[in-house]
C-alpha cells in the first residue's frame, strides 16, 4: 500500500528553504526532500550517519551534512535528528486514525443499544453484514500471532518495556501485528540472533531516548560504515 506525506504548496518560499537553494542549489532541495521520506518510513527520527544517508541517496556525504545541520530545517539532538514538522504531521495522522476508530466505535454502541429504533429489513441486514465482517476480522486478527526471536521471560519482559517507552515518550505505537513482527524480525538481524545483544539495542535506544533500534554503537567502530545497517527495527 502506498503512503503519502503532505507539505505546503508555497513550500519553496520558505525563508530557510530559499537559502538552501541559494547555497546548495536544487541538488540541496532534492536532498532535503529525500532526507525527508526517510524520516517519514522510520517514524520521524535518524541517526546521523550522513555517509550512510549519502550512500542510500547516492550523493555528497558534505552535502548531506550540511543539509541536516546548517539550514536550520532539522534538530540535531545528541547522534540522531528530526524535524519537527514531520512529527507534528505523524501525530495529527496518528491521532486522526484513534479518532475515527474511537467515532465508529461510539456510534456502533450507541445504534446497537438504542432499542426504540424500528429496524428494516435493510437495517437488519445491514447489521448482520457488519457483524459477520467483524467476526471475519477478529478470526484474522487471532490467526496473526506475534512469534518472538527469544522466548525467555526476561526477553518478554524487555520488549513490552519498550513498547511501553515508545508509546509514553513518543506516542507511537505498532499499527499492527504485522509491522510489530517485522520490527522484531529486524531486531533478531540487528543482533544476530542473539538475546543478550538484542536485548543491549533495546536498552540503547530507551537510553538514548530513540524511537527507532539501531545496531550496538562500538568504539571500535565508531568510524566504520555498515550500509545495511542503518535502518531501524521498526515495522
Amino acid at each position: 500500500m502506498k503512503e503519502y506525506f503532505s507539505h505546503d504548496y508555497n513550500a519553496r518560499g520558505d525563508r530557510k528553504l530559499v537559502n538552501l537553494l541559494m547555497v546548495k542549489k536544487l541538488e540541496g532541495v532534492g536532498a532535503y526532500w529525500c532526507i525527508l521520506e526517510m524520516l517519514y518510513e522510520n517514524e520521524g527520527i535518524l541517526p546521523t550517519e550522513y555517509e550512510r544517508i549519502a550512500f542510500e541517496l547516492r550523493t555528497d556525504n558534505n552535502l548531506i551534512k550540511s543539509v541536516i545541520n546548517d539550514f536550520e530545517l532539522f534538530i540535531v539532538d545528541s547522534n540522531t535528528f528530526y524535524s519537527e514538522s514531520v512529527n507534528s504531521r505523524l501525530k495529527i495522522r496518528t491521532d486522526k486514525s484513534d479518532k475515527a476508530r474511537e467515532n465508529v466505535a461510539k456510534r456502533w454502541d450507541k445504534y446497537k443499544g438504542n432499542t426504540t429504533v424500528l429496524q428494516t429489513n435493510n437495517d437488519l441486514n445491514t447489521i448482520k453484514v457488519k457483524e459477520s465482517k467483524e467476526k471475519d476480522i477478529k478470526v484474522k486478527e487471532n490467526k496473526e500471532e506475534i512469534k518472538l526471536p527469544f522466548i525467555s521471560d526476561n526477553f518478554i519482559k524487555k520488549w513490552n518495556t519498550w513498547k511501553e517507552f515508545r508509546k509514553k515518550e513518543h506516542k507511537f505505537n505498532y499499527k499492527s501485528s504485522i509491522s510489530e513482527q517485522a520490527a522484531l524480525n529486524k531486531l533478531a538481524e540487528l543482533s544476530n540472533q542473539s538475546e543478550i545483544t538484542a536485548i543491549e539495542i533495546i536498552d540503547q535506544s530507551i537510553a538514548n531516548g530513540w524511537q527507532g533500534l539501531f545496531k550496538i554503537k562500538k568504539e571500535s567502530e565508531t568510524h566504520k560504515v555498515d550500509y545495511n545497517a542503518w535502518r531501524p527495527a521498526e515495522g
